[in-house]
Formats: C-alpha cells, sequence, structure tokens
C-alpha cells in the first residue's frame, strides 16, 4: 500500500490541477482568441481602407485633394 499510495496522489492531484487550470484557461485562451480575431479584422479593414485609398489617388488629382 505505501508503494502505490504516493502515486494515486500524484494522479488525483495532477487531475485537479488539470481540470482547474482547464477551465480558467480555455475561458482566457477563448477572450485571447477573440481579441486575435477582433485585431485581424481591424487590420483587414485598415489594408482595405488604404486599398482604396491608393485607387483613388492613383485614378486622378482631383480626388486625392478632396480626400486629403
Amino acid at each position: 500500500m505505501d508503494e502505490i499510495a504516493p502515486i494515486v496522489l500524484i494522479v488525483s492531484n495532477a487531475k485537479k490541477m488539470r481540470v482547474r487550470r482547464s477551465h480558467a484557461t480555455r475561458s482566457f485562451e477563448s477572450h485571447r482568441h477573440s481579441q486575435k480575431r477582433e485585431r485581424a479584422r481591424r487590420a483587414t479593414r485598415r489594408r482595405i481602407v488604404r486599398q482604396a485609398r491608393g485607387i483613388h489617388l492613383t485614378r486622378s488629382s482631383s480626388i486625392t485633394r478632396i480626400g486629403r
């Protein structure tokens, strides 16, 4: 019994830790993920705007004056 007991304790502790950690990290990771997605969306929007501006710039000088 003495040889088996510590292993069982370690396993049970590991399980407890995993459960406790997984819940906290899951919510945190989902939060982080949403943040990343938001940042990516903003970046893409900026890129699209920049491209549109570039098109405007190349089209004619009058548009550039209005834009700026």
